[in-house]
């Protein structure tokens, strides 16, 4: 694997490669061609460039360099690639890789430029921590795998071990939420917080997992003002053991909070709110216990957007552990006319004081929020009685009420 900064990479470090004779091993291989550039490429010629790419993915990452010619896997000479239309190309092997491989991986693709029309392009592959990837192009259901040869066939074996890994993956994340949930209950926040009703988001890198990962706690902070609390507008920061804390204290020495965000040094999230239940309006109109529903898919969906943002400014690549918990919420309910106002109330009421969604992963920055979010929103809605949000249109979209 290259050790330079992949956007500082220059046609100088390819360069050293060759002069230093360094040889192709488990995270770096040398390609003189890239048969998907021709037009048009064959479907043998699209699964070979996948398999590869999966190789990579489902071991340690790394990267193919194309336009280099190699002899007994030491790079030779800087040969280039023929590209016509960079952009084009670029295109192709992005909707390639979404595509091709099932589920989707991680990378970055640098184009450099020698001479005329030819040039080197340099594909990188992240580690992926949701193994295996699979070839799924024309009906194939291959998975590949790298060692310091090259890529080869997973045997059954191996493919166990990698869905046993994932498995072990998330029980890891479900284990850490539900200290995290029980530390809230028991009053052990990092800052006391409310506890009438409570909205706890996680969002955990499948990275932090890794003992050696650990965000400039810096960066952490300074990045921070694009993120924000979960419901309110106004925040203190500070460092603490964990890494960064938002908070919204509700007296001037800072006894109570109505809203948390710890950012972990690892990068993982969690945002808690407290006043999301307790600042709903209490009237004839409104019973005690109404669920807040509006306001809080709102508020999730806003949230989400820039938590994703957030990991983008600090380089936190997926998958992400994403789950939405409820704590405090025993006899709230939804209505079941209006989901904005409504003086008709539904008769079920959410009959358990502590609410843990289904997980979802999250393998693309780029997914749509309600795609994530939706199908939890209709869970708390069954919990209530009721079949599913009604605050999405047709096309999936939440439904702004102005």
């Amino acid at each position: 694997m290259l050790h330079t900064d992949f956007s500082k990479i220059s046609i100088l470090d390819i360069q050293e490669l060759i002069t230093n004779s360094v040889a192709e091993n488990k995270t770096l291989e040398y390609k003189q061609e890239l048969k998907i550039a021709t037009v048009p490429p064959s479907d043998g010629e699209k699964k070979e460039f996948l398999a590869d790419v999966s190789a990579f993915a489902n071991t340690e990452g790394g990267d193919i360099i194309y336009g280099i010619s190699e002899k007994d896997s030491i790079p030779k000479d800087i040969i280039g690639i023929e590209i016509i239309k960079t952009d084009e190309l670029l295109r192709k092997i992005d909707n390639l890789i979404r595509d091709g491989l099932q589920p989707r991986i991680t990378h970055q693709i640098k184009i450099l430029p020698i001479s005329g029309n030819k040039y080197i392009l340099l594909l990188h592959i992240e580690k992926s921590w949701n193994r295996p990837h699979r070839v799924i192009l024309g009906g194939s259901t291959a998975f590949y795998a790298r060692n310091s040869k090259g890529k080869y066939l997973l045997d059954t074996f191996e493919l166990r071990d990698m869905f046993n890994l994932s498995n072990t993956l998330i029980t890891k994340i479900n284990s850490f939420k539900n200290e995290r949930i029980f530390s809230i209950l028991d009053g052990n926040a990092p800052v006391p917080i409310s506890q009438k009703g409570n909205v706890i988001l996680h969002f955990i890198p499948f990275d932090s997992l890794n003992p050696m990962q650990e965000t400039d706690i810096k960066k952490l902070k300074e990045k921070s003002v694009n993120l924000g609390l979960l419901y309110l507008g106004g925040w203190n920061t500070k460092y603490n053991l964990n890494g960064c804390l938002l908070y919204s204290p509700a007296s001037r020495d800072e006894t109570i909070s109505y809203d948390y965000t710890q950012i972990f040094r690892n990068g993982s999230i969690e945002a808690v709110d407290g006043l999301l239940f307790s600042a709903q309006e209490v009237s004839s109109y409104f019973p005690e216990k109404n669920f807040p529903i509006y306001t809080f898919e709102e508020t999730v969906l806003h949230y989400f957007t820039k938590v994703i943002d957030y990991f983008k400014s600090i380089n936190i690549q997926p998958p992400v552990y994403f789950s939405i918990s409820l704590i405090n919420v025993l006899g709230y309910s939804i209505p079941e006319n209006n989901t904005l106002y409504s003086s008709v109330w539904g008769k079920s009421v959410i009959d358990t004081d502590v609410v843990k969604l289904p997980e979802s992963i999250i393998n693309d920055f780029d997914i749509k929020p309600e795609s994530v979010l939706r199908p939890m929103y209709d869970i708390i809605y069954n919990a209530c009685g009721q079949e599913k949000s009604n605050n999405f249109d047709d096309q999936g979209n939440f439904k702004l009420h102005l």
